[in-house]
């Protein structure tokens, strides 16, 4: 599992007595399944599909969807859906803080000055782009 992805978890006070660093590593291990070696989604790193869907399945464990979890215990959401916006308005909303991006597109990107740059350089830009692909 990534190093990244757990300190993101610990820092939102997700992990519990149900929830365990095992319990994430089984979760990553099965969304980061991957048949064959692919250098566009490295094997310990999430795209940002993959990313959601661990999300998803992290809320359902941690509200014992249907009892899955422990059928011993009552499911404390009824659906994914209930799960997941739980888990983001009692985990994430509260504890997780934003990279302030919108700043750094103000101050530093959608300036005359980067404009100017790009508009400048586009032909070479095109180029390097269609090199690249």
């Amino acid at each position: 599992m990534s190093k990244t992805f757990w300190e993101f978890i610990k820092k939102c006070k997700i992990p519990d007595k149900i929830l365990t660093e095992k319990e994430y590593q089984i979760a990553f291990e099965r969304v980061n399944f991957e048949e064959d070696d692919d250098d566009e989604n490295p094997a310990d790193e999430l795209c940002r599909y993959e990313f959601m869907e661990l999300i998803v399945r992290v809320a359902g464990k941690k509200y014992n969807i249907g009892k899955k979890t422990d059928p011993d215990k009552p499911a404390l959401c009824k659906t994914y859906t209930e799960a997941l916006n739980r888990l983001i308005e009692e985990h994430l909303e509260v504890y997780f803080e934003p990279y302030p991006d919108a700043e750094f597109r103000t101050k530093y990107l959608w300036t005359l000055g980067c404009h100017n740059v790009f508009t400048s350089n586009l032909e070479i830009l095109k180029d390097l782009f269609k090199k690249c692909n």
